[in-house]
């Protein structure tokens, strides 16, 4: 007979269908796991996370409309259904941002926009709602606004590569605009190949801590924290990014700077130190 460990079960088959690239079994078996769920707990928590689990997998099987409408179901039920948790729990925080992804994708960037503006005045430390704000105001050509909202992100974690890495591509859209574009270019990508990205998955950790601890004060929960998936998550990610960007505009003859091959060895840090250091000699501290 169905039940709650029978759900559970399914889900976690579903889990390991998806960790070994197994997409499709992994959608199938997610659904079969909130056919039981909702059937015996419409309105729950658990139901809502599972719905929220099969739209992820639509999502990364493509199918975006049909992830959106689900992941909306996931937030019409914790947002009707569960009064007594506060609109800043974790949980609020990544489907809403999953759901402003999904807008985006499906071209319906206001929409994102608002999605992403309750993420931030639920919990302003969500570094990855500004990215949205930034991809919005970018679509718009609005750079200044755009540069803002990465400023944000960057100021809650200034070794944000996403966040890093986002900005130095915003500024080359809009580098004809601005006078200073090489100058302000040369230091973003000394600072972005300089980032401590242990130091930011520390930061990382810290968030989930603080956020656990309140939802626990606040709601006797004790909420598995879920971030979004970094892009780049290691050294090695973010200077082969950067030195494909610098590459481009050296090509296009947008930029004189130059930086050599040992700059952007993932291995040895020892050039992107010096250089680093010699900038901050001539125009002061990154930080």
């Amino acid at each position: 007979p169905n039940s709650f460990d029978v759900a559970a079960t399914y889900n976690n088959m579903a889990l390991i269908f998806q960790d070994v690239g197994k997409g499709e079994e992994a959608l199938e078996v997610y659904k079969k796991a909130l056919s039981i769920q909702e059937a015996l707990a419409p309105k729950s928590h658990i139901t809502a996370t599972f719905y929220f689990n099969v739209a992820v997998a639509l999502k990364n099987s493509g199918k975006l409309t049909e992830a959106l409408t689900v992941v909306g179901k996931s937030l019409t039920i914790f947002e009707e259904s569960q009064a007594g948790i506060p609109m800043n729990h974790p949980d609020f925080c990544i489907r809403k941002y999953t759901e402003g992804t999904l807008l985006f994708e499906l071209n319906k960037p206001d929409k994102a926009f608002e999605a992403a503006c309750a993420i931030i005045d639920a919990e302003p430390g969500f570094k990855w709602a500004y990215l949205h704000k930034a991809r919005y105001y970018e679509g718009y050509d609005d750079y200044v606004k755009a540069l803002a909202m990465y400023d944000e992100a960057l100021r809650i974690d200034p070794d944000f590569a996403d966040g890093r890495l986002a900005m130095t591509s915003c500024m080359n859209k809009f580098q004809s605009k601005f006078k200073e574009f090489e100058h302000r270019f040369e230091r973003q990508i000394i600072r972005a190949a300089n980032i401590d990205v242990e130091a930011s998955y520390q930061r990382d950790k810290e968030y989930k801590e603080r956020v656990s601890q309140r939802t626990f004060s606040e709601t006797d929960e004790i909420p598995d924290v879920r971030l979004p998936e970094r892009q780049y998550g290691d050294v090695e990610s973010v200077l082969a990014k950067l030195k494909e960007e610098y590459d481009r505009l050296k090509r296009k003859r947008v930029i004189k700077l130059e930086f050599n091959e040992s700059f952007f060895d993932p291995i040895d840090s020892t050039e992107r130190k010096r250089v680093k250091r010699e900038y901050e000699a001539r125009h002061g501290t990154f930080d």
